[in-house]
């Protein structure tokens, strides 16, 4: 989703409304790619980075160098899931960062994450960008709506069709 933003728009900051002292849209992934690389090294026993509120050391500054940490970012965390079991899934986790024990650490990996992903869609459609996870719905023959399900799994982009129930119909119209 980072990728949909135009690199002119990631200094972005909403200004209407209730925004006060915000990142900026490139700002946010950044800070979610340093989070990402702080759970992923705590949990791993590794001093994680400092100051991610601030978008931490990684010295990366453009789009493609911020997108580059990001992803290297996701893949210290599937790393880390991949690496987890029943036996050490409670293990004590010692760090700066929320989570008593690896489970309550990826719980706030989890979390942190979808909390950003939905200011990151609220960035994006203030831009005038619906994200590619937010699709329109198509209308299949016999007026029914369907709506696109994308999910991904690993390398593979699994793409699906949910209809839903009379009753969600009647109020999508």
């Amino acid at each position: 989703m980072a990728e949909a933003m135009p690199e002119d728009r990631w200094s972005f900051k909403p200004t209407q409304g209730a925004f006060k002292d915000v990142r900026a849209f490139g700002e946010q992934v950044k800070h979610v790619a340093c989070a990402n690389e702080a759970w992923a090294k705590q949990m791993g026993a590794e001093k994680p980075p400092t100051r991610c509120d601030l978008g931490g050391p990684n010295p990366a500054k453009t789009k493609a160098e911020i997108l580059s940490y990001l992803h290297d970012s996701f893949t210290m965390i599937d790393k880390v899931i991949a690496d987890r079991n029943t036996e050490n899934l409670l293990h004590p986790n010692a760090g700066p960062y929320w989570g008593l024990n690896r489970l309550s650490a990826l719980t706030a990996t989890v979390w942190h994450i979808s909390d950003h992903y939905g200011q990151l869609v609220e960035y994006l459609r203030m831009n005038g960008i619906v994200p590619a996870s937010q699709p329109t719905i198509a209308r299949l023959p016999g007026s029914q709506e369907c709506l696109p399900v994308v999910h991904h799994t690993r390398d593979v982009l699994v793409k699906n069709c949910y209809l839903p129930p009379p009753a969600v119909r009647l109020f999508r119209r």
